[in-house]
């Protein structure tokens, strides 16, 4: 209902301003709204980045560059529009007599009103591509009863234009860019399924900002954790603390990267077609067996007392260590214990020391048996960002081989890296081997 009464006042108002202001201006206003609305995102656009001082929220910062450089343009044209029609009027009143004067009086009212109707059609468009594109988020939330008043009149709007016939219409007329909707996707499904909080910190472009307190705060947050699970409305968890993120220019350049089509399809799946390829890129966590059995290897009169002590030592220390790889290559080891050995100590894994080989003429040892990487346990964390730095480093893909090094203060380890398949890696410093499998 409140859509059908839109569209009579859109096209009743457009009539009746277009018998009054007359064809010239109609035809001027016309050309200059059309225009106003092409160019209003790619304005809006390229002056948002200096407005965020002006708004407080993103919401705002969104919706109202783009309505601010509408209304200016649209101005500047009926301001043209003024201009132009008071030239034929004065031409028409003092340079040509009575009766022309009063034939293209009555052409301009006539011929403005149906001019007029055209302009309320194209301003009525406008407008239901304004409800068609803001709504889309809001409907997909379902407002309770407890949202704001504009934000369920908003949501209302939405639905009544899905059930009026109008929504092509709108459809045909919005020119919002393909990756708002996916991004609406992407909150709504985060929205109704909270529980893909802990799954988004693990998709590959954010895990270089899974160290900024702000993105995690924002993305994963306990007070983001309430919003979702009480159901409150989106603009609610976009708002809050959210600004803070925008005006870091670190976090603003990685979120320009980010492919929203890829990003929902990580929600819905796990699975990233971007950056899956790169096998390297991910959270990876100590898988402790296949780590012993490559000491066993090295050291082959190693006893299974050592080993087994080796192990229990091992897990005290690093059970709770995930290694983070970003598609930037950048090498994050992080943790949640305080006291963490030297960084160098746990990659080398001098824990053994390495027997010489017997010295029998023609003799050669055997090469080591493949490490069993099979699925290890869980970590005991539960959340990337229930973890803290430990280490940072990079790692650089070279034609063979992978070369890692990771850094604590002067503390510093280099190595190589290899892949064994899309669930196991490996990193080698000297003699040490540990074997890591993915964190899912």
């Amino acid at each position: 209902m409140t859509i059908w009464i839109l569209v009579i006042l859109c096209l009743g108002l457009g009539a009746l301003g277009g018998h009054t202001g007359g064809a010239v201006r109609m035809v001027v206003g016309i050309l200059g709204t059309f225009a106003s609305y092409l160019a209003a995102q790619p304005l809006a656009a390229k002056i948002r980045p200096f407005t965020m001082g002006f708004f407080e929220t993103p919401t705002t910062l969104m919706l109202m560059p783009p309505i601010l450089v509408f209304i200016g343009l649209f101005a500047v044209t009926y301001s043209v529009a003024q201009g132009v029609h008071l030239k034929t009027f004065l031409y028409y009143k003092y340079k040509t007599n009575d009766e022309k004067f009063g034939l293209w009086e009555r052409m301009n009212n006539r011929v403005g009103l149906c001019l007029g109707i055209v302009n309320g059609t194209l301003i009525l468009g406008i407008i239901l591509a304004f409800i068609y594109a803001v709504g889309y988020p809001i409907m997909l939330s379902d407002p309770p009863s407890s949202a704001p008043a504009l934000y369920r009149f908003m949501g209302k709007l939405r639905a009544d234009l899905q059930g009026s016939g109008f929504e092509k219409f709108a459809a045909a007329m919005d020119r919002t860019p393909e990756s708002y909707y996916q991004g609406s996707d992407f909150i709504g499904l985060m929205y109704h399924n909270p529980q893909l909080q802990s799954r988004m910190m693990h998709y590959p472009l954010f895990l270089s900002l899974s160290g900024t307190p702000e993105f995690v705060k924002m993305l994963a947050g306990p007070e983001t954790r309430q919003i979702l699970e009480n159901k409150a409305p989106i603009t609610r968890w976009l708002d809050t603390n959210s600004m803070n993120l925008l005006k870091n220019n670190f976090i603003r350049s990685q979120l320009k990267q980010v492919d929203t089509a890829d990003m929902l399809e990580f929600a819905k799946t796990g699975k990233s077609a971007k950056y899956d390829s790169e096998l390297v890129i991910g959270v990876w966590v100590i898988n402790l067996s296949p780590t012993v059995n490559t000491v066993k290897q090295n050291h082959p009169d190693v006893t299974p007392a050592i080993l087994l002590q080796l192990k229990g030592l091992m897990k005290k220390l690093v059970d709770d260590i995930v290694l983070v790889n970003t598609p930037d290559g950048q090498m994050f080891l992080r943790g949640t214990k305080a006291d963490f050995p030297q960084v160098r100590g746990l990659l080398q894994a001098r824990y053994v020391p390495k027997p010489a080989a017997p010295v029998v003429d023609g003799w050669q040892p055997p090469p080591p048996e493949a490490p069993d990487t099979g699925p290890s346990a869980a970590p005991s964390l539960s959340d990337i960002t229930q973890t803290t730095l430990i280490a940072s480093g990079r790692w650089t893909k070279e034609v063979e081989t992978i070369n890692v090094s990771l850094k604590k203060d002067d503390n510093e380890a280099t190595g190589t890296l290899t892949v064994l398949n899309e669930d196991n890696i490996t990193i080698k410093i000297n003699e040490g081997t540990i074997v890591f499998s993915r964190y899912r």
